[in-house]
């Protein structure tokens, strides 16, 4: 279980914010802004981990096929409706404080709910 989360979670988690470090020392700009880019980034992380973790045989044997399949719908839904949202705050509120944190804490959810999920089984 432990593997499964290094593995599929952390380690793409920190190479997102080591790529995006180095992107910033390419191109610097405000850290807000930083962060609306660094949010989008992990809603697309949030759907990789969720296909790298609910495809593994140990998922499928705790929640079943079925539960697997439908945690695994609900689950990319969630991150499409966090994505769309850090794409209408970015369009509609530019990059401030406030479109910053609120897109950072979309992003972080959406990591966070596959990896939660799986300790849930």
């Amino acid at each position: 279980m432990i593997r499964l989360i290094v593995g599929s979670v952390v380690i793409p988690f920190l190479f997102v914010i080591v790529m995006s470090g180095v992107e910033y020392l390419a191109k610097p700009r405000l850290l807000w802004e930083l962060m609306t880019d660094v949010a989008w980034d992990l809603c697309i992380l949030g759907i990789g981990v969720t296909g790298g973790i609910f495809s593994t045989p140990e998922m499928v044997k705790g929640w079943g096929p079925e539960g697997s399949l439908l945690a695994a719908v609900i689950v990319i839904a969630v991150n499409l409706v966090a994505g769309i949202s850090i794409q209408v705050l970015r369009r509609n509120l530019g990059t401030g404080r406030l479109a910053g944190n609120c897109c950072g804490v979309l992003g972080v959810f959406a990591v966070m709910l596959p990896s939660a999920l799986t300790f849930w089984r």
